[in-house]
């Protein structure tokens, strides 16, 4: 499991991606550390971040909004069908009100699918998948 860490910080660091995919790929809280501490790096390019259907929990969500605070090319963010509840949205939209203060904000996020109640996102934060499909012909890097 250490070699696929370091893999996946490489991946997320420098490798000149903008879009990586990890839909399915049962990611939890240990993966979401990786991706956290190397959104930070000022060479990590990402734009996308799609980690849709895995296990991340709200403490993975914490993680991962600590990286994105610090984070100005990250846009467009995926969590939907995790497992993050109302705590973990909270999270996301402090991290979310961070960027925007800083003129990094998140364009979009899709949290459908969460056990976390609905109204709490819906409205603050965009959840379509429209503008996904207009992005979906930029695919850098697809795990499964």
């Amino acid at each position: 499991q250490a070699d696929a860490h370091v893999a996946l910080k490489q991946l997320v660091q420098g490798s000149g991606l903008h879009i990586l995919l990890l839909d399915e790929t049962a990611l939890s809280f240990s993966e979401c550390q990786v991706i956290g501490s190397a959104l930070i790096s000022t060479s990590c390019g990402i734009v996308m971040l799609e980690l849709a259907n895995n296990e991340v929990h709200d403490d993975g969500v914490a993680v991962l909004c600590a990286g994105l605070e610090r984070n100005t090319t990250v846009q467009y963010l995926d969590l939907a069908h995790n497992q993050i509840t109302n705590n973990g949205v909270e999270v996301i939209r402090k991290c979310a009100n961070q960027r925007s203060r800083q003129s990094a904000p998140l364009q979009q996020v899709w949290m459908e699918g969460n056990p976390a109640d609905k109204s709490l996102y819906t409205g603050c934060m965009v959840n379509r998948r429209s503008a996904k499909t207009r992005i979906t012909h930029e695919i850098d890097f697809y795990l499964t």
